[in-house]
């Protein structure tokens, strides 16, 4: 997240995911309270894996000076993955907006709340 282009890759794949699989995403969310076994942990192991992916490229734009210091890398985590995976409710595919539009506003929206 050090630059425009590393988030807009990461949150395109996950808005990508929403607009192709929406019904599964809907259904996943609804129901992943009823995981168990293998299941729940193959998905807690994936939502770690993105964690902290994200709050590692947070840290680094911290670190290097390039974000805010007054921000906690794991709460902007948190909060973009809650931005990209509430697409679902309201994101349509056929609809005016494409998923590259809609991860170029979130794009612009997460840096400038953080670009120093």
């Amino acid at each position: 997240m050090t630059s425009p282009t590393s988030y807009g890759r990461s949150s395109g794949l996950s808005l990508s995911g929403v607009a192709s699989y929406r019904a599964h995403v809907a259904i996943f969310y609804q129901e992943r309270r009823h995981l168990t076994g293998e299941h729940l942990r193959a998905v807690t192991e994936k939502r770690d894996e993105l964690e902290a992916l994200i709050c590692g490229i947070v840290q680094h734009g911290i670190d290097a000076g390039k974000f805010r210091s007054n921000v906690t890398s794991r709460i902007v985590a948190f909060g973009i993955i809650g931005m990209c995976a509430s697409t679902f409710q309201w994101f349509n595919p056929d609809g005016t907006m494409s998923v590259d539009d809609v991860t170029d506003q979130f794009c612009t929206l997460v840096l400038d709340g953080l670009v120093v």
